[in-house]
């Protein structure tokens, strides 16, 4: 039986709750930063060379991930079908016997769970948590936005005290770093404390959103926006000039000149992937990988299994397919990807019918998950998207409390 509004978190103390909460500010806080431990294995080479992807890592976020779900632990579980464990467990064991590297399965089962704790988390988050979390991601908003700026000011990384928080060292010089073109002019593209800027547009894309569904959080919108226009992401300024074309139909004004402004706004964002040039082989690549993974399943309708990804070798450079969807299928099969999706989507529309403003931080999520994979391979993506399923499919609680 649910509990009853009134009487969820009642058995917890005072200071129980404030710590709970602190827990999600802080998580909110240090998202962005990459700070961890890797391990280098043989499975994390591939011909020789290290690949990021395959290497274990222990991140901080993911101690204050685990940290913020023992603050929350709650006095009773929901109940799930034992034929959807049973099924889960089986399917699970058959992959794992499967693999050719079994520590890599673990450790990829690790990052998928990592996203359905976050999911978890903030699913029964009560309203004070998910606003600390939103206003530690806005604060985390103004040492990012910071370090962007010196970035393309010195066209370098900054490193010091800012290599702790996970800030790569390069140059606008250094091998394979992202670049744009404008004006005739090569220009560094901002990765702050992120392993690529696309990543770093698609994270703050989708923050902007979650900035906009509170009211207090106009600063952190501006905050997000000039991120986004740094990053010069030109999947994540798309999504994000149509999250606020969303936000405006969504809106009645009486004022004129906001109106103006509303509908200005974001046609002159999307304007902005007009004024400058990435690597002219980069959509193309991006076209032969999805090409390739999709002739790949044909082949191997059942997938790669969980973290062997990158061994089919689909792209020269070993990267992932730059397709988040697509991605899914190559692990877990076409059976598997399709009983996802359609589990996720099925709960989405049941959002769309309820609470569909909702839905607003999955635009640029769903938009650059299908030109991009850093939503499953890197770390603050992939506890940013498990936040984003939580919020979306909760129902916060005034009075932070366990779900029955």
């Amino acid at each position: 039986m649910r509990q009853t509004q009134k009487s969820r978190g009642q058995n917890r103390k005072p200071f129980f709750n404030s710590l709970a909460t602190w827990s999600f500010f802080v998580l909110g806080l240090l998202i962005p930063v990459q700070l961890g431990r890797h391990f280098w294995p043989s499975f994390s080479f591939l011909n020789g060379v290290r690949s990021d992807f395959l290497s274990p890592t222990i991140y901080l976020t993911d101690l204050l991930l685990i940290g913020a779900v023992f603050l929350n632990w709650p006095d009773k579980w929901p109940k799930i079908k034992k034929s959807v464990v049973w099924v889960g467990a089986v399917l699970l064991l058959i992959n794992f016997v499967a693999v050719t590297h079994k520590p890599l399965f673990l450790y990829r089962l690790y990052q998928y769970l990592k996203i359905a704790l976050a999911a978890w988390l903030f699913y029964r988050a009560g309203r004070e948590d998910r606003s600390a979390f939103v206003k530690g991601m806005a604060v985390s908003a103004v040492y990012t936005l910071f370090l962007s700026v010196w970035q393309i000011r010195t066209q370098g990384s900054l490193q010091g005290f800012w290599w702790f928080l996970g800030e790569r060292a390069f140059t606008v010089g250094t091998p394979g770093i992202a670049t744009v073109s404008i004006g005739g002019q090569k220009l560094l593209r901002a990765y702050a404390t992120f392993s690529h800027p696309n990543s770093l547009g698609g994270f703050f894309a989708t923050a902007a959103a979650l900035f906009l569904l509170h009211r207090r959080l106009r600063v952190g919108v501006l905050l997000a926006v000039s991120i986004v226009i740094l990053s010069f992401s030109k999947a994540a300024l798309l999504s994000l000039a149509l999250v606020f074309l969303l936000w405006q139909l969504s809106k009645s004004n009486d004022c004129r000149p906001c109106r103006v402004v509303g509908w200005l706004f974001p046609l002159w964002l999307g304007s902005l992937v007009f004024l400058f040039r990435g690597s002219p082989d980069t959509f193309q690549g991006r076209l032969d990988s999805w090409g390739e993974a999709v002739a790949f399943l044909a082949k191997n309708p059942l997938g790669t299994s969980l973290g062997h990804y990158l061994y089919p070798l689909l792209s020269p450079r070993y990267q992932p397919v730059h397709n988040a969807f697509l991605l899914v299928f190559l692990e877990i099969g076409l059976v598997g990807g399709v009983a996802l999706f359609y589990i996720l989507s099925k709960a989405l529309v049941n959002r769309i019918k309820t609470a569909p403003a909702r839905l607003l931080p999955w635009v640029p999520v769903c938009l650059t998950a299908g030109l991009d994979h850093y939503w499953l391979t890197l770390p603050q993506n992939m506890i940013l998207l498990g936040a984003v399923i939580g919020l979306t499919l909760g129902v916060p609680a005034s009075r932070r409390g366990s779900r029955s």
